[in-house]
Parts: C-alpha cells; sequence; structure tokens
C-alpha cells in the first residue's frame, strides 16, 4: 500500500522516515500527524465560538440559575387570553377588600377626572380667524345640558359616568360603552360590562375577518364588531354555563375603552396585573401580624401543675370542656397557687422590623402601579419641600398623559358624536336681530367639532414660590397668561369675563379695587413685585 508524502509545517514529511526518531510504520505516522491537525482545528473553532458567546447579551444566556426563564416569544393576544379572566377576578377581589388597592381607584378618579370633571371649550372661527362667539356658547350651553342626561339609564351624570369609566378600566383593564339614540337629545351611553364581551369566542370568517376574544377585526386589524354574551340574568348569578350565543354589536355604536401597550393587543389588560401578588401578599403579612399582636396581647401565659396534677380551685370559671378561665385586671397581682407553675406568652408583635418591611413592599407595588409611594400609602414621614416636590410633579406628568388617553379614548369620540346628531337634529341655535333663533348649519361640521377638553390641575407645592416663578416666565415672555390660568384647571377667557364682571360691579357700586391689585397695575417697570418682595423675605427667614 503506497503512502502519499504529505508536507508538514516542520521540515518533516509524512511518508518519510524522521532521522530524529525510531523509524516505525509509516501509516500510523501518518495517521498521527492527521490526528494532531484536527485536534488544532478543533482548538481554534471552539476558542472562537467561547470568544463569541462572552460576547453575546447576558440576558439571552441559559444557564441552571435561569433555566426556567422563557425563551420562546409568543404573541401578546395568547398571554391576554390565558390569564385575562383570572387577573380581573383578583384585581375585583383586591379592589373590594385591600385597602391600597382601593386606594390606587380613588388615586386614579380624583387625579383624572376630578371633582368638576373635564370642561369642554369650543374654539369654533370663521375663515378669517375671527372666533365665532354665537356658536360657541350654543355648543358649549348644549354640551353643558346634555352632560346631565348622557346616560340611559338615567342614573349617571357625565361627571360620575367618567370617574365609573375610570375604576372599570383600572379595576378590569378595559371598559365598554354603547352608543344609543334615545333620551331628549336623541343620543345617550350605555355602560357595559366588560365581561359581557366573550374571551372565549375565537374564529376567523368567510369574508377574511378575524375574532379574537369577542372582537372581529378586518385585514388591518380595524374592529368591525363586537360579539356580546347573550345569557339572561348573568349578573345575578355565577355560573360556568357557556351557551354561546351572541349579540354582535357593531364597531360604531360601541366604545372600547383600553390602555394599547402591545401591537394588535385586542383586549385590555387591569391595571393592577403587576402589582396584584405583592398586594395579596402584603395583606396576608399584615393580617397574620395582626393575629399575633392581638394573641400577645390578650393571652398573657399558661398554668401547669409541677407533677402533673394541681388543686382544683385554681380558675375563676371554668368551661364546659374544663378549661380554666382567669380573669386579668390592670394593677392587680395574685400569689400563684401551690402546685402550680406560670410560663409566660410573649410572641414579640409588633415586630420592630414590621414597619420597614410594610414600606419596602408597598414602594414595589407603587412602582408596579406607576404612582408615588407617599400618595398611596399616606405616608409623609421623613420628606422634605424637595423630595416631596420632585415626587409630585413626576407623578403629575404621568397623570396628565393619562388624562390625554381618556380624552381620546372617550371624550372626543363621544362630543363628535353627539355634535353631529344634534346639528342633524337642529337642537343647537344661536340669537338672531330678528329674535328667531337660528340653527347651527348642519354642513359646518367641521367648524364646529374644533373644541379643547381641560381637565383638572393641582394646587401648587408652594404658590408663594410658583407664583414668582410664573411672574418672572410673563415678564420674560416665555409664558403667557392664558397658559398659566390653564395649569391652573380653568378657562381663561371665563376668569377674564368673571374678572371684568367684578370689576363693572365693584365700580357700579362705589367699591375700590383691593390695594394690592391698585398697587400692581400702578407698579413702574422694572419694580420689585410684591411676590418677590414676599419670597425674598421668606428665604431670609429660612436661612436665619
Amino acid at each position: 500500500m503506497a503512502v502519499q508524502a504529505i508536507k508538514l509545517r516542520s521540515d518533516l514529511t509524512i511518508g518519510q522516515e524522521n532521522p530524529k526518531r525510531e523509524q516505525g510504520s509509516r501509516i500510523l505516522n501518518a495517521w498521527l500527524a492527521e490526528r494532531r491537525l484536527n485536534e488544532r482545528a478543533a482548538t481554534a473553532s471552539t476558542s472562537g465560538r467561547i470568544s463569541k458567546q462572552k460576547r453575546n447579551y447576558a440576558g439571552a444566556a441559559i444557564s441552571r440559575l435561569n433555566s426556567g426563564w422563557g425563551s420562546v416569544p409568543t404573541p401578546p393576544n395568547w398571554h391576554i387570553w390565558q390569564g385575562l379572566q383570572r387577573l380581573r377576578t383578583r384585581s375585583r377581589e383586591q379592589s373590594r377588600n385591600n385597602d391600597y388597592a382601593r386606594r390606587f381607584v380613588s388615586m386614579c378618579k380624583a387625579n383624572m377626572i376630578g371633582p368638576n370633571g373635564i370642561q369642554m371649550q369650543s374654539k369654533a372661527s370663521d375663515p378669517d380667524g375671527a372666533q365665532d362667539k354665537l356658536a360657541q356658547t350654543a355648543v358649549e350651553n348644549g354640551w353643558r345640558e346634555w352632560s346631565r342626561y348622557c346616560d340611559v339609564a338615567g342614573r349617571l351624570s357625565l361627571v360620575e359616568m367618567c370617574n365609573l369609566i375610570i375604576a372599570t378600566v383600572v379595576v378590569d383593564g378595559e371598559c365598554l360603552v354603547r352608543r344609543v339614540n334615545a333620551g331628549p337629545y336623541a343620543f345617550q351611553l350605555k355602560l357595559i360590562d366588560p365581561e359581557w364581551l366573550d374571551i372565549r369566542y375565537n374564529e376567523t370568517k368567510p369574508n377574511g375577518n378575524v375574532v379574537r376574544m369577542g372582537v372581529e377585526s378586518d385585514a388591518n386589524g380595524k374592529p368591525v364588531a363586537y360579539y356580546l354574551l347573550d345569557n339572561k340574568n348573568a349578573d345575578l348569578y355565577q355560573s360556568s354555563y357557556y351557551t354561546g350565543k351572541h349579540i354582535r354589536v357593531p364597531a360604531d355604536e360601541m366604545l372600547h375603552i383600553f390602555r394599547h401597550e402591545m401591537i394588535d393587543q385586542a383586549r385590555g389588560v387591569p391595571w393592577m396585573a403587576s402589582a396584584l401578588v405583592g398586594m395579596k401578599n402584603l395583606d396576608k403579612y399584615i393580617e397574620a401580624a395582626v393575629v399575633a399582636s392581638r394573641i400577645g396581647a390578650s393571652k398573657m401565659g399558661f398554668f401547669h401543675a409541677a407533677d402533673g396534677e394541681g388543686p382544683e380551685a385554681l380558675a375563676d370559671d371554668e368551661t364546659a370542656d374544663g378549661e380554666f378561665i382567669q380573669d386579668a385586671e390592670p394593677g392587680t397581682f395574685e400569689v400563684l397557687p401551690e402546685g402550680y407553675d406560670f410560663t409566660a406568652f410573649n410572641p414579640d408583635y409588633p415586630h420592630q422590623q414590621f414597619s420597614d418591611f410594610v414600606k419596602g413592599t408597598l414602594r414595589g407595588i407603587a412602582s408596579g402601579l406607576g404612582v408615588c409611594y407617599n400618595g398611596l400609602s399616606n405616608d409623609l414621614e421623613g420628606v422634605n419641600f424637595s423630595s416631596i416636590r420632585a415626587g409630585v410633579l413626576e407623578e403629575r406628568e404621568q397623570w396628565k398623559s393619562l388624562q390625554s388617553w381618556f380624552v381620546d379614548q372617550f371624550m372626543r369620540p363621544v362630543f363628535e358624536s353627539w355634535l353631529d346628531m344634534q346639528l342633524t337634529l337642529g337642537t343647537l341655535k344661536v340669537p338672531t336681530k330678528s329674535g328667531v333663533p337660528v340653527a347651527l348649519p348642519v354642513d359646518r361640521f367641521d367648524k364646529f367639532r374644533k373644541v379643547s377638553f381641560q381637565s383638572r390641575r393641582w394646587a401648587w407645592v408652594d404658590p408663594l414660590k410658583d407664583m414668582a416663578a410664573n411672574e418672572k416666565s410673563i415678564e420674560l415672555g416665555l409664558k403667557s397668561r392664558s397658559e398659566i390660568i390653564r395649569d391652573m384647571g380653568r378657562d381663561p377667557e371665563e376668569v377674564w369675563a368673571e374678572i371684568q364682571r367684578e370689576n363693572e360691579t365693584m365700580a357700579a357700586m362705589g367699591i375700590d379695587l383691593p390695594a394690592a391689585a391698585a398697587a400692581a397695575s400702578m407698579q413702574p417697570a422694572g419694580a420689585k413685585s410684591l411676590f418677590e418682595s414676599e419670597l425674598r423675605a421668606q428665604q431670609e427667614a429660612e436661612h436665619a
């Protein structure tokens, strides 16, 4: 068998005898040389793979510490379909029984809607840009009057309905509002429990539309219809019986209000979803600590006979089961009967670390809910002006974002539907010189739909400093008075009209303007304002 000579990197050649080593089998020498070459190649390849693994993302690595961590991506609707009913059930239970869950719901209603609701201001104007005051007044008065009769059930005003929608979205993750042609304005709203939207209904229609969890969408993902369960008395009896019967409601009659957090998301998720486990565990921990504290405060110790048996006259009374009942009164001392020993019982609760543990857990819950810990827990211990201001201002930006979301999801669509109906019916009228009111023209819908919605605003953390800052901003041209008034949650035109009426009334009655206002109006340019003087005095007092 002939063996071809193979030239190596060294001076040796496979297939020829090596003068520096003992003669051996030529075939064995060739095999050994080939194996060394393969080992070197494998070593180089392995070192390259190890180097690439070191350069990879640590979060994508698989080890014994994260072997249970999911590594296969799934569609967003799959997770919602799997857990929505349980999440909603547990979220509702926590909103009924958990103090912090109820606090979060009330915070959302108070900061997103407020005591006076979201105010609408008409911006109708003529083609030349002039404000159409008559049309603005007609639209605003009509909307304000309709707000009293917006509920088809006749129970809620618009402010109360908005609060209920927010509470439903927070707890259930979504809310359904159906447009109904009823009432004195031929337009009302009906709130529908999202549980009626059948989460089990999933199929593909012959026309290509897809139904996911009761929501039918076209090829572009636009909702086409909603499938509500047709079960009688479902609100009175809890039953697992599923009839599969549906009521199909076209999408143009329904508002499906929820926060979109993922692409192609079909249903809403409770806002407390990520915090439910923490709230439940904290609730059970507090319950156990309270029970232990009650036991420690109620049970002082145990009597036991030293010899196994003791005198029968130990207790003040005896139960039917033969258990002793010993009365304990403050400031009294008794002699221990002969033959008995006393063992004290002290569970050591409330524990010193109880408060720290609760605070630490609540901080995590507050982060999951997207609110400030101090507001959720009503705990202002250890905060100063700078820390509370930073936390409050950041949280208020979050509330402003949610206010804008609610306006886009509910207020603006409802207003435009209402306006379209009123223009069609001719209920919005403006006065004329002849004395006969004239209805707003139906073909000017785009003109009258121009409105702004003013959500609630909050009082300043430090009014003196904030007002001085606003005054400086006006002086430098960085802010307008209208912007400052809107930041206070009011309509600038209403404020100015009120000031004008007040001044006219005071002048007609011979009442002079307040001294501060008169001094401000006569103040020369560049002079120190009243706010700046008070602010300087306050700062000097603080440093002193």
